[in-house]
C-alpha cells in the first residue's frame, strides 16, 4: 500500500522523520521516501514545533524545511480549498487546520492522509482516506 497511491503526510510525520531516537522516526523516513504531498500548511505547522518547543534557530529550521521539499511535492490552499475545507468541517466536524489539510489532499488528489491525530480508517467524501501509519 505505501507508495502505491498518492499520498499527503500531516506535521507529525515530518517531526517524526527528524527526531533522534524516536521509534517512529523509520517509518516517518519511509513515507517520505515515496514523494507524498504536503500543503504549505503543514510546513508552517512544522517549523512553529520546530521554534517553539524544539528551540531551533532559524536557520536551522530552514535547511530541515529545504530537505523536506526536495523529498515531497509542496502545494498551496487556494480560495477554492479554504472553501471546501469549510464544507468538510461541516459535514466531518474536524478542526479547521485538519479540514484544510484534508482538503489540500482531495483537492490535489491523493487518496490516503497520513496522521495519527485524526480518525483511523475514515473515508473523507469517498476518495481519501485517513491512515495512522504507525498502528499498521
Amino acid at each position: 500500500m505505501l507508495g502505491a497511491e498518492r499520498s499527503f503526510v500531516d506535521t507529525n510525520i515530518l517531526i517524526y522523520a527528524i527526531s533522534e531516537d524516536d521509534e517512529k522516526k523509520p517509518k516517518a523516513l519511509s513515507l517520505l521516501g515515496n514523494h507524498p504531498v504536503l500543503s504549505l500548511q503543514v510546513i508552517h505547522e512544522c517549523s512553529n514545533v520546530l521554534r517553539r518547543k524544539q528551540k531551533k534557530p532559524f536557520i536551522d529550521i530552514e535547511t530541515i524545511i529545504n530537505g523536506f521539499l526536495i523529498l515531497t511535492e509542496l502545494v498551496m490552499p487556494d480560495l477554492d480549498t479554504v472553501k471546501h475545507a469549510y464544507r468538510i468541517g461541516q459535514r466531518y466536524g474536524y478542526s479547521y487546520f485538519d479540514c484544510l489539510m484534508i482538503a489540500s489532499a482531495i483537492d490535489t488528489g491523493c487518496t490516503i492522509l497520513y496522521t495519527e491525530d485524526m480518525q483511523e480508517n475514515q473515508l473523507i467524501e469517498g476518495t481519501l482516506k485517513i491512515v495512522n501509519p504507525f498502528s499498521v
